[in-house]
């Protein structure tokens, strides 16, 4: 099975997005940030991204679209999460929970996304 990449279309930019069941947060790269809601953070942590040690001081609020369905999500900033197998920049790292918040699934035969479950509102009692 290879990776699941989709499109974020954010403040009219497209994010190439790595779609991760392994991992447990969202990353995005400072570059692709810039211009969007950056918050710093109280104090700084440690992630294991990519077979490393990161520190992570920022975070930033997205919120855009995929495949036309509106979406919002909170991404730590990382200077950079590598390239796909085209050799093309990773924007973006959308993992596990956001995936089970906005039901996103994966189609392991299909290497695609499958957002026949979406969840298009949020009701809670």
């Amino acid at each position: 099975m290879g990776r699941v990449y989709g499109t974020i279309i954010c403040n009219n930019t497209s994010l190439h997005t790595l779609f991760d069941t392994g991992a447990v947060h969202n990353y995005i790269t400072r570059g692709r940030a810039k211009g969007l809601s950056i918050n710093r953070l109280p104090k700084p942590f440690t992630v294991g991204i990519g077979g490393e040690r990161r520190e992570i001081q920022e975070a930033c609020f997205i919120y855009g679209e995929l495949q036309g369905k509106r979406l919002f999500c909170w991404a730590l900033v990382i200077e950079e999460l590598g390239l796909d197998e085209q050799d093309k920049e990773i924007d973006m790292l959308f993992g596990a929970i956001e995936m089970q918040r906005w039901n996103i699934r994966i189609d392991p035969l299909e290497e695609r996304l499958d957002l026949s479950g979406f969840r298009e509102e949020f009701i809670e009692y």
